[in-house]
């Protein structure tokens, strides 16, 4: 049995993050059980394999159990050793990541080669309900902008700094009540578009965002900053065939060109859409990414290591 200790904030107010997504996915597997909102301790007589947490650990977690971390969130890199929890270290077995081949920036706080290595490759996933169909009159381009500006995410500050035609800029609604009710549409809101831009979070080398996947999922184009080879292999994202990726300043006159035509006529580009959809649907949806979950849990219990990333892919793929 594996127990999900997620803090309850997440599951109040992103109605799209990935804690939720897995959240979701495992409310109905008979293999594992929910902690609710309120639950002062671990319940009594279970055998439990595994638990699953964003949080810090816990005094009344069972000993023998396999602890793992939920690692999504970049920002928690900063402050990594206050709470001891980003790797493998004495609180957890493994850390499971969506930016294990992220290069982080200089002012954050660095994980060694043994630190790194402990951390397990857990991209972001897509809900398992079905999209919603795109409206008829869907046209135009979005971008979910970001306070984070040119330093955090360069991409889009450049590609906003062009002043191309036919770009919706949205404001992050921040965290907070205002939240929930825009997250609440924002599976509605991708519906009205034909293509989404993103750019990887602190530039090149930098992490993939949830929106590599969302975007898609929702059946927009992707136009998006080429993350690493290591993250296009796990995610199947491929140039011209299920999206189009852009090496930025250098591939800045092909990316114009491409919006550019993808506004004025987008038909001839939804083959490649509709491919970045089925990609999405086939490889990240959450249920998928809760099976891959319980064959880490499952190798760890037999080699008592983490997997190594070949390993890793092998499972992830499996």
């Amino acid at each position: 049995m594996i127990l999900f200790d997620i803090n309850p904030g997440w599951l109040g107010y992103i109605s799209h993050s990935p804690y939720l997504n897995l959240w979701r996915s495992a409310e109905g597997d008979r293999d594992c059980i929910l902690l609710p909102e309120g639950w002062r301790g671990p319940p009594k007589n279970l055998n439990l394999t595994a638990i699953v947490t964003d949080s810090c650990m816990r005094a009344d977690w069972p000993k023998e159990a396999i602890k793992v971390r939920l690692w999504d969130d970049i920002h928690q890199y900063s402050y990594a050793h206050h709470l001891g929890a980003c790797t493998a270290q004495a609180s957890y077995d493994m850390a499971l990541s969506a930016y294990r081949f992220s290069a982080l920036p200089t002012d954050l706080l660095h994980l060694d080669e043994t630190k790194r290595d402990a951390m397990v490759i857990f991209p972001h996933s897509v809900p398992d309900d079905p999209p919603l169909p795109q409206r008829e009159d869907a046209a135009g381009t979005f971008v979910l902008g970001s306070g984070g500006g040119a330093r955090a995410y360069p991409f889009l500050h450049a590609v906003k700094a062009i002043g191309l035609p036919g770009i919706t800029w949205v404001s992050h609604p921040g965290y907070g009540n205002k939240m929930a009710e825009d997250q609440a549409k924002w599976f509605p809101t991708l519906s009205q578009f034909r293509v989404g831009i993103v750019g990887l979070g602190w530039g090149r080398g930098g992490y993939v965002l949830a929106k590599y996947l969302e975007y898609p999922y929702a059946g927009l184009l992707l136009l998006a900053e080429r993350p690493s080879e290591r993250d296009c292999e796990v995610l199947g994202v491929r140039d011209g065939e299920n999206c189009f990726l852009f090496d930025w300043p250098k591939d800045k006159d092909r990316f114009t060109t491409i919006l550019s035509e993808s506004l004025q006529d987008p038909f001839p580009f939804s083959e490649i859409a509709a491919a970045g959809q089925q990609l999405a649907l086939s490889r990240h949806r959450a249920s998928l990414r809760l099976g891959y979950l319980k064959r880490l849990i499952a190798y760890y219990q037999e080699h008592r290591c983490v997997p190594s990333v070949e390993k890793q892919v092998e499972l992830f793929q499996a």
